[in-house]
């Protein structure tokens, strides 16, 4: 077993397909350190790594913090990541 870590992971966001909504997501990527056998861990990249953040319990996102979700493929687990939340800014906001 050998830790890895993968840098700038894009976070995605998950929401209904009725919400038409824009905003950025403030951290726009993330880094995670992952442990597993050497030769999964060794050639995995960040597309493998499923990092997102869910809106679809959510009506009002302005201003808006939430947890940021990591999954893992089978074998390999998520020892740690280098943002645990990220905020919901307007999309036309700098």
């Amino acid at each position: 077993m050998i830790e890895v870590m993968v840098d700038a992971v894009p976070i995605t966001v998950m929401q209904s397909a009725a919400d038409f909504r824009a905003f950025r997501v403030e951290p726009s990527h993330i880094a995670v350190t992952v442990r597993g056998p050497i030769a999964e861990v060794q050639t995995l990249t960040a597309r493998q790594l499923e990092v997102f953040i869910n809106l679809t319990d959510v009506h009002d996102s302005a201003g808006l913090t939430k947890k940021i979700l990591v999954h893992s493929p089978p074998g390999i687990a998520v020892v740690e990541v280098s943002h645990t939340e990220a905020r919901l800014l307007p999309a036309n906001s700098d």
